[in-house]
């Protein structure tokens, strides 16, 4: 399994969302605490975890109606892109 940690933007760009959706995802626990690197504004988003923590959480018709599913389930998308 890749591990790689990115920033929250990084990681909104990924799965298609904005920024603040994703902290949002934070606040509403839908991204564990545990899918965190670090603390704070330094903290780095694990994408593996996060991603997995979403795909347990979020509504099925929130992940199929914006494509979202299909960026969860890409485990290299985003280090293709690097």
């Amino acid at each position: 399994m890749i591990q790689a940690s990115v920033t929250k933007g990084q990681f909104a760009e990924l799965i298609g969302v904005s920024p603040g959706r994703v902290s949002q995802y934070l606040t509403e626990g839908k991204i564990s605490p545990a899918a965190l690197d670090g603390v704070g504004r330094n903290a780095k988003i694990n994408v593996e975890r996060a991603k997995a923590d979403l795909r347990l959480t979020l509504d099925v018709s929130q992940r199929l109606g914006n494509g979202i599913d299909t960026r969860l389930l890409s485990s290299t998308w985003m280090l293709e892109r690097c």
